[in-house]
């Protein structure tokens, strides 16, 4: 608990809203296992370790709290039932054709009743299904059978965060809303490390904490506040 209690005074010893960065944060959960102001003879962590379990917090976030959203745009294509998602796909959020919104199905609520096949129908699409394979796919139904069945798809999707390698990247792929809670990432390095270490105590403080904030990052997806905390660099 006093390497928690060191961290606190480490983080709000400073003023204002920040964004940090990657060796930011190393130094952040370096002050939270004591190897700071300087590294001991033999770290608890290497930098290595550090970032792997900065990385496994901020997924862990987002596929928790579905904080992160994004927007795609593709065009219907006729006779076409199936395309490519993103890569940082994790899951639909609404689908619009042409600013019509269309409903999620299921593949197996397309087959007939053996079951076994799917009833295709060649019409204006009014609903999608994702498909899980080699590469997530998302799917349409009624198939397109002319241009005018066709039109323009708008998805906005749940989305993974990108990996921080560089010592300059930013987490929770640099959303200034989610800045306030950067320093939730150094806590799950302490969790991970006091678990693994046996402190099933103090890693259970910070599992806490860590899970409140990804609460939070729920709350502020949710809230959309209209404004945006004032942002310094450092």
């Amino acid at each position: 608990i006093s390497a928690k209690i060191l961290f606190l005074c480490v983080l709000f010893s400073v003023s204002g809203v920040y964004a940090d960065n990657l060796r930011q944060l190393i130094t952040q959960s370096r002050a939270i296992l004591g190897d700071s102001p300087y590294y001991t003879y033999i770290p608890k962590l290497t930098d290595a370790r550090i970032i792997s379990y900065l990385n496994e917090g901020q997924n862990y976030a987002a596929s928790y709290s579905w904080a992160f959203v994004k927007r795609t745009t593709f065009d219907l294509t006729v006779g076409a039932t199936e395309y490519a998602v993103p890569s940082d796909f994790q899951t639909a959020r609404r689908v619009t054709l042409d600013d019509s919104a269309i409903a999620e199905t299921t593949l197996d609520s397309l087959d007939g009743e053996d079951g076994a096949t799917w009833i295709r129908s060649s019409g204006r699409p009014t609903q999608y299904y994702i498909r899980m394979a080699t590469s997530t796919i998302i799917g349409f139904n009624p198939v397109p059978g002319t241009v005018s069945s066709t039109g323009t798809i708008i998805m906005d999707y749940i989305a993974q965060v990108q990996a921080m390698t560089e010592m300059t990247d930013v987490p929770f792929n640099s959303i200034p809303e989610y800045a306030p809670l950067h320093n939730s990432l150094p806590k799950f390095v302490a969790y991970r490390y006091y678990l693994l270490s046996g402190n099933f105590e103090a890693a259970k403080t910070f599992a806490g904490d860590f899970a409140a904030d990804v609460k939070r990052l729920t709350d502020i997806r949710d809230l959309k506040p209209n404004y945006r905390p004032g942002m310094q660099a450092r």
